[in-house]
C-alpha cells in the first residue's frame, strides 16, 4: 500500500549515517519495495550523526514513490547509540525498527521483523547464531569474518556471565519495537555507542517486556568495523557491569 501525505504510519526504519551516505541511499532503494508490499504506511528516518562530508545534503535528495523520507543531522557526533536512540523517539510509526545503513542485513530479514512486530511481538532481534540464519561473505573476508563470528561468541559468552541475560546475539544492529515500547526504552538510554543494546535489552527485562528472537540474513561487504569489542578490555567489562547494576537498582527507572 502507497503512504499518502497526513496518513496514519503503521513502520518507521530508523538508519543511523556516519559518512556513508551512498551505501544508505542503495540500502533505502533496496528496501524500499519490501517496505511498501509490507505496511499500510512507512517512514525512513535518516540519522546523520555529524558526518561532516555531505551526507545529509545526499541523504535529502533522496525520494522513494510511496515511502516518507526524514533527515535528521546531529550537530555534533555522539555514536550509534545515541544517534539510533535520537531516530527511534522522533520516529511516528505504530512500529518501529532500526538497522544498519550499509545494508549488512538483507531487506527480507527486516520485513522478517517487521512479520514478527506484526504479531504483536513487543520487542524483535536479529539473531545471527539462530538455526536458519544465513551468511552472505566474499571469499577474501572469510578467514577474517570467522574469527570476528568466534570473538562475538565470546562476547555474548561474557554478556551471559556479567549482565545474565540470556541471548546469544545482543549487538546485531536489526531490532524492532512497537512504539509505546521504544518511547519507554530509548527515552532511557544513556550509553552513546555500541552497548546501547546492552542497555535496552536489559531494560526489557527488567520491565518484564518479552523478547522474540529471529534468525537473519546478513552480507558482509568487507572487513572493516567501527567495533573493536575486544581492544578495550577491563573498559567494557567495567562499562557492562556498571550498566547492569544501575539497571538492577532502578536507576534507569
Amino acid at each position: 500500500m502507497v503512504w499518502q501525505p497526513g496518513a496514519t504510519l503503521e513502520l518507521s526504519v530508523v538508519l543511523p549515517v556516519y559518512r556513508c551516505a551512498d551505501a544508505a541511499v542503495a540500502y533505502a532503494r533496496e528496501l524500499a519495495p519490501h517496505l511498501r508490499r509490507a505496511t499500510r504506511g512507512c517512514e525512513l528516518v535518516f540519522v546523520d550523526d555529524c558526518s561532516g562530508d555531505g551526507s545529509a545534503a545526499t541523504l535529502r535528495k533522496l525520494r522513494l514513490s510511496g515511502l516518507h523520507v526524514r533527515v535528521l543531522e546531529l550537530a555534533q557526533n555522539h555514536g550509534k547509540g545515541w544517534a539510533v536512540s535520537v531516530g527511534m523517539l522522533a520516529a511516528q510509526g505504530r512500529l518501529r525498527i532500526f538497522t544498519d545503513s550499509d545494508g549488512a542485513f538483507h531487506p527480507d530479514s527486516v520485513a522478517s521483523v517487521l512479520a514478527a512486530l506484526q504479531q504483536n511481538h513487543p520487542i524483535v532481534i536479529a539473531n545471527r547464531r539462530l538455526p536458519g540464519s544465513q551468511y552472505q561473505i566474499p571469499t577474501r573476508s572469510f578467514a577474517f569474518l570467522y574469527r570476528r563470528h568466534l570473538l562475538g561468541g565470546a562476547f555474548n559468552q561474557l554478556v551471559q556471565q556479567v549482565v545474565r541475560l540470556p541471548l546469544t546475539d545482543t549487538l546485531a544492529g536489526l531490532k524492532g519495537f512497537r512504539a509505546d515500547v521504544a518511547e519507554r526504552l530509548f527515552s532511557r538510554v544513556r550509553h552513546p555507542r555500541f552497548l546501547f543494546d546492552l542497555e535496552l535489552l536489559l531494560l526489557a527485562r527488567r520491565f518484564g517486556i518479552d523478547v522474540w528472537e529471529n534468525p537473519t540474513q546478513v552480507r558482509y561487504q568487507d572487513t572493516a568495523s567501527s567495533v573493536r569489542l575486544f581492544a578495550t578490555g577491563r573498559r567494557l567489562l567495567a562499562e557492562m557491569w556498571r550498566i547492569r547494576r544501575g539497571v538492577d537498582r532502578g536507576l534507569y527507572d
